[in-house]
């Protein structure tokens, strides 16, 4: 498998997370997904301390974040959530985040009519039709 890149071919950070067998979260950040899990499933010297204790599981939820710093960033922002939220991140697979600061925007129930036009949910005046 292929890292992914951005457009100026730089490697596409990913925030991860794993699932422990005890139902534990980890978050982590990795250009490339495939082989951050072999490593960890490994339990060799490049997995990370937490899940040699805790048996990883099944990767949860993976998303592409950017740069490294800003993975960073949204990696603590996502750390910092209760787990609550975490959950919900994962049982929805959809997390949206802040691009210069990392931190992490909590998805507020949409109107009905905003979820049920999606991507034609008409102009800023309110109406479908362009405006003058």
């Amino acid at each position: 498998m292929k890292k992914a890149q951005t457009r100026k071919g730089v490697p596409c950070w990913h925030l991860y997370v794993v699932r422990a067998e005890d139902g534990s979260l980890y978050a982590g950040i990795s250009t490339d997904l495939q082989r951050r899990l072999r490593e960890h499933e490994a339990q060799g010297r490049k997995a990370a301390k937490y899940l040699i204790a805790h048996k990883p599981q099944n990767l949860a939820f993976s998303h592409p974040v950017g740069n490294r710093s800003l993975a960073l960033k949204v990696e603590h922002s996502f750390k910092r959530l209760p787990k609550s939220k975490k959950e919900k991140i994962i049982d929805s697979q959809k997390m949206i985040f802040d691009k210069m600061s990392g931190k992490i925007i909590e998805l507020k129930k949409l109107p009905q009519r905003a979820v049920a036009l999606g991507k034609n949910a008409g102009n800023a005046n309110g109406h479908d039709e362009p405006m003058a």
